[in-house]
């Protein structure tokens, strides 16, 4: 119902949860990804069709999703993400994108970068966010090692489904 509303009310809201989200002081990866999700929704921008002759491969944005799969991976693998270790789902992405080359290694990426990242993935073909969520998703499944994924990743991968208008 929202998005229907005015575009400063909408702001205000987008805002309103911005403040809700830092007033403990501790914003977890999980709720920026939220509050993408709601600024994404709340923009009432329709989704972009990428130029038929873009760079607009997965391929071409290695980079925006090895920091969007670095994210990720702080919720769907947060253990291994707050000792340090390279986390298995990460890895699991990065090899099954990019099997021959040498896998960048996991690090956190600042907000900025995220940001930044989930904005140039939006530019992927149609045909290339659905071949991401499912290589994001698979990934989840295997490393989950049970039949049903905890519900912070799955809400995460539902999350980066609708960043990137992709079923």
């Amino acid at each position: 119902r929202s998005a229907t509303a005015a575009l400063p009310e909408r702001r205000a809201l987008v805002e309103a949860a911005r403040r809700i989200m830092k007033a403990d002081g501790q914003v977890s990866p999980l709720d920026r990804l939220r509050w993408l999700a709601m600024r994404h929704l709340l923009s009432g921008a329709r989704p972009r069709a990428p130029a038929p002759a873009a760079d607009n491969d997965i391929a071409h944005l290695a980079k925006d999703v090895t920091t969007a799969s670095a994210f990720l991976a702080r919720i769907i693998d947060a253990p291994a993400c707050a000792s340090g270790a390279q986390p298995a789902w990460y890895l699991e992405v990065m090899q099954g994108l990019w099997p021959p080359q040498p896998l960048p290694p996991w690090a956190a990426p600042d907000a900025d970068a995220v940001v930044h990242a989930w904005s140039r993935l939006s530019q992927l073909s149609g045909m290339q966010r659905p071949v991401l969520v499912k290589a994001w998703v698979d990934a989840a499944v295997k490393c989950a090692g049970a039949p049903r994924l905890a519900d912070d990743a799955a809400d995460a991968l539902r999350l980066a489904a609708l960043l990137l208008d992709s079923p």
